[in-house]
């Protein structure tokens, strides 16, 4: 009989429910009137569904409930489902709507008592809630974290999933690990999971550049003294068809000269050349041996081509 009687009190809160707010419906007229008739038999078949554990079918019917006419009754009857078909994080949301709702003065008392009753029972919902940590290593940048294929907040140190199966996914860059879990109620679980190391920076060639004019310069000062030698060379071939038991003729001293001359000009490109060679190849292979920091320097002094090298 008490029994009886606690069922055909809760039909007369969710009925109350959707009937009181009398401000309320003063105001909207006949169409709130309309709304809560739609919505009450909706609620009533929602409630029977509900005792005869028939979960989803409730939830359907009380949603089309509140559709028509909102009352937190019918959220939660709707977050009641969802904790009974084990989706728990939904009905933590849903129980959560019901308390941060800013009721009315005149809101009815069957408002008052659903936001009252769904706060005891959100307080009781969140010890069953699985907890996950999730620990990823090495400590990236570019890593991207998915539960169960939805998109996660890295900076969320512990995510609160329904009981059940899921599927972690991590990925940077073209690594990435997948891993399945089993929580259930209650349950704290931590998973880690390990990443390839990142790839290295790229590291600066402050050498490459100058290397590169290193070698330019060999290759002018290598045309330079080719052509004023060969030129050197032919006119001191001439000079000497002239020339007689080593005695030349007054008129070739300038000939000479500019002989001589010629042949100074090529001894220097080919040591400009040599040098700047020498120097290039120094410089490419301090660089690829990552000596960023060693410093090589070239001294060409003047008289006799010498060259003096300091690292």
């Amino acid at each position: 009989m008490a029994g009886r009687f606690s069922q055909m009190l809760v039909v007369l809160v969710i009925a109350l429910s959707t009937t009181a707010a009398t401000a309320a419906g003063d105001r909207a007229g006949k169409n709130v009137s309309a709304a809560k008739n739609e919505a009450r038999p909706l609620a009533e078949k929602g409630y029977l569904r509900f005792k005869a554990g028939k979960f989803d079918e409730a939830m359907a019917l009380f949603r089309k409930a509140e559709k028509h006419y909102h009352a937190p009754g019918h959220v939660l009857y709707i977050a009641r489902c969802q904790r009974e078909l084990g989706k728990l994080v939904e009905s933590r949301d849903s129980y959560i709507s019901i308390v941060s709702e800013q009721l009315e003065r005149y809101a009815p008392a069957p408002f008052v008592e659903a936001q009252a009753t769904a706060r005891d029972e959100l307080a009781a919902l969140r010890k069953r809630i699985p907890q996950l940590r999730i620990v990823i290593t090495p400590e990236r940048q570019d890593v991207t974290l998915s539960i169960d294929g939805r998109a996660r907040e890295l900076s969320k140190p512990i995510h609160e999933l329904n009981p059940g199966q899921h599927v972690i996914r991590v990925s940077a860059g073209d690594d990435s690990v997948e891993r399945r879990v089993r929580l259930v109620e209650g349950q704290q679980e931590r998973v880690q999971l390990h990443l390839a190391l990142p790839p290295p920076p790229s590291r600066p060639r402050p050498l490459l550049l100058p290397a590169i004019v290193s070698f330019g310069v060999a290759g002018g000062g290598l045309v330079v003294g080719v052509a004023t030698g060969v030129v050197s060379l032919q006119q001191v071939s001439a000079i000497d068809e002239q020339c007689v038991d080593k005695h030349c003729p007054p008129e070739l001293e300038a000939d000479a000269e500019q002989a001589t001359t010629l042949g100074t000009v090529s001894t220097i490109g080919l040591v400009v050349a040599a040098a700047g060679a020498a120097a290039g190849g120094t410089m490419l292979v301090i660089d690829q041996l990552g000596t960023a920091h060693s410093t090589a320097e070239l001294q060409l002094l003047p008289g006799g081509g010498q060259l003096r090298w300091r690292f």
